[in-house]
């Protein structure tokens, strides 16, 4: 059978008269208290971080977004003034004036997206 060692009944009495071991226990706790505070500290500030990181980027998203659409617009109005100057004299007046309020329309939203 194995051998159960009991603890000294006498040491946790000298482990509490040390001065020395409060002192340093206290101390521990002072630091643990110190490092949680800072922890959570930083924990903040890098997901304040990360948010800024995060609107950055969203706003870049827009801006290109915006650039595209205007570039669409400008690509689609040039397509349509194309096929005006190709087919204007041959057309229809009817499909003439719908091409033109299709211009009309291409360039006043090119005009919207590029302010």
């Amino acid at each position: 059978m194995a051998k159960v060692e009991l603890p000294n009944l006498e040491e946790p009495e000298e482990i509490r008269a040390k001065t020395f071991t409060k002192r340093v226990a206290l101390t521990t706790a002072i630091f643990a208290v110190l490092l949680a505070v800072t922890s959570l500290g930083g924990n903040n500030a890098m997901k304040d971080m990360l948010l800024s990181q995060q609107q950055a980027s969203d706003q870049w998203a827009f801006y290109q977004s915006k650039a595209v659409r205007e570039h669409f617009y400008k690509t689609n109005g040039l397509r349509i003034e194309a096929d005006l100057f190709e087919r204007g004299t041959g057309m229809k007046p009817a499909a003439k004036k719908l091409y033109e309020a299709m211009l009309k329309d291409m360039r006043a939203e090119e005009t919207r997206y590029g302010e």
